[in-house]
């Protein structure tokens, strides 16, 4: 008896201290652009014997109380053929990319931590993880929000930029979040929706639904007021998602043609209001600067100002400024596959992925970005240029397999899955639906990459359980 609460007691050491790390080092990349010169001294320093450890403690603990037998392995196989691939490369010391292959190393203990934590702890860190995270982007939206309607850049005094500023570079003004890419920007906010959203379902006390709500409503408006329509599309998505899970549950009565076709209806007319729903707030807050800034202007002058400043030009010009230049960075892409052969088996460096699509793309006459172009705009097509078929076929089992269990939960009725878990899910289905529009998660590591894989081992984790009878239940 002894032994074996001696035994529990460690393991629950283990289980809190890994959480713990592992949370840390989100936190790490979730400020990082609070204070860049902080987070590239620690990356420098403390980072570079951290993560080893950290690497290896995921697999430890994976092994003696891991599940998910098939993505984990995925995972661990694709992160030693991201390494082996640079060694084929002409990398064979590592002196080029250890940093990305230090960096990804991250995405096997953020993924790890959900498929071996027990229910309990399981349900208390992610709503830990809903608070911290929520509270934070709440803060920073109230400023976002402030910062547009008023037309005040929030100077950083730390980095001498700008906490919020009002000036991307564009047709038409797009929030700058902490001077980092608009689109990285949109996706931090869609990380909090996305926790907001399972909350919403999950929490016990209806009373936390109404901070929930406000916290959402806050992501929602600043998420729209950066015009990242794939960002649009994967919040679409997720309220649609959402209200047809809530739906099925109290129509399973019903015959289950009749009930899907009428979910399917639900679905699209609730993704094409809330993509709507993106310029309409917008256009809102923009009307309020407007006014604010030129209160002698005629209405005319003001409707001129509006419609230079608020109006998404992209939607009435060429595919390519439609598609913000990825039409030819896709065409490119093609090219490059047919040109070089042995990208199909091992890939390339990273830094000649970015080479050869900005030369490909000047012969074409499609370069931009000042002439360099430094990415893919797609995680699959990304990988398959770095990592070779190998790295692709591995990432789609993972992935795929991320979509089978989400898709069995809510199409096999035996199961009973809970509202709240089916969602859950969607923070990991919607940033892959974002990733088809951008490259991250699997070639570079960020605050994005390191919320898909936490999100998917808790995911994972909380499938386990439903289907070995336990409910994903909530502490809130």
């Amino acid at each position: 008896m002894l032994l074996r609460q001696s035994g529990e007691r460690r393991k629950s050491t283990e289980e809190i201290g890994f959480a713990i790390a592992v949370f840390g080092f989100f936190l790490f990349y979730l400020f990082s652009s609070l204070n860049i010169y902080l987070f590239q001294s620690l990356w420098r320093t403390y980072y570079q014997f951290c993560v080893p450890i950290l690497f290896v403690w995921s697999i430890v603990l994976y092994r003696k109380h891991g599940h998910a037998e098939i993505e984990f392995k995925a995972l661990l196989a694709f992160w030693g053929w991201f390494v082996l691939s640079r060694i084929i490369n002409g990398d064979y010391a590592l002196q080029k990319e250890y940093n990305q292959v230090l960096d990804l190393a991250l995405m096997l203990p953020a993924f790890a931590l959900g498929i071996t934590l027990k229910k309990e702890r399981r349900g208390t860190f992610l709503n830990w993880f809903s608070a911290i995270v929520g509270g934070y982007f709440f803060v920073l939206g109230c400023v976002c929000i402030y910062s547009f309607s008023q037309r005040i850049d929030i100077p950083n005094t730390i980095t001498q930029q700008f906490i919020v500023s009002t000036l991307d570079n564009s047709d038409f003004t797009r929030i700058c979040i902490l001077d980092t890419n608009v689109d990285a920007t949109a996706f931090w906010f869609l990380e909090s929706f996305l926790l907001m959203d399972y909350q919403f379902f999950a929490c016990r006390k209806k009373a936390w639904r109404i901070p929930i709500f406000l916290s959402a409503a806050v992501d929602y408006i600043v998420i729209g007021m950066t015009y990242t329509r794939s960002v649009f599309i994967a919040v679409s998505a997720a309220v649609g998602l959402s209200l047809i899970f809530a739906l099925n549950r109290k129509l399973s009565s019903r015959k289950k043609g009749i009930r899907y076709l009428f979910l399917f209806f639900v679905l699209l007319i609730a993704m094409f209001g809330t993509y709507k729903g993106f310029y309409r707030s917008t256009e809102y807050f923009g009307r309020m600067s407007v006014e604010r800034r030129y209160q002698d202007a005629t209405e005319e002058e003001k409707e001129e100002i509006f419609q230079g400043e608020f109006t998404d030009t992209r939607r009435s010009k060429s595919i390519n400024q439609f598609t913000s230049g990825r039409f030819w960075i896709y065409r490119a892409g093609k090219l490059i596959l047919q040109r070089n052969l042995s990208i199909w088996l091992h890939g390339c460096l990273y830094d000649e992925s970015a080479l050869l699509l900005t030369e490909t793309m000047k012969e074409g006459g499609g370069s931009s970005q000042g002439g360099f172009v430094p990415h893919y705009q797609n995680f699959l097509l990304q990988v398959l240029v770095v990592d070779g078929l190998p790295g692709l076929l591995l990432v789609l089992l993972f992935c795929l397999s991320l979509l089978y269990k989400e898709a069995k939960l809510f199409f096999r009725e035996t199961l009973n899955a809970e509202a709240a878990l089916l969602v859950l899910g969607l923070s990991v289905a919607t940033p892959m639906l974002y990733g088809m529009l951008e490259s991250c998660f699997f070639t570079v590591t960020d605050v994005r990459t390191l919320f898909f894989f936490l999100m998917s081992g808790l995911f994972l984790g909380s499938c386990y359980d439903k289907i070995s009878g336990n409910n994903l239940t909530s502490e809130v």
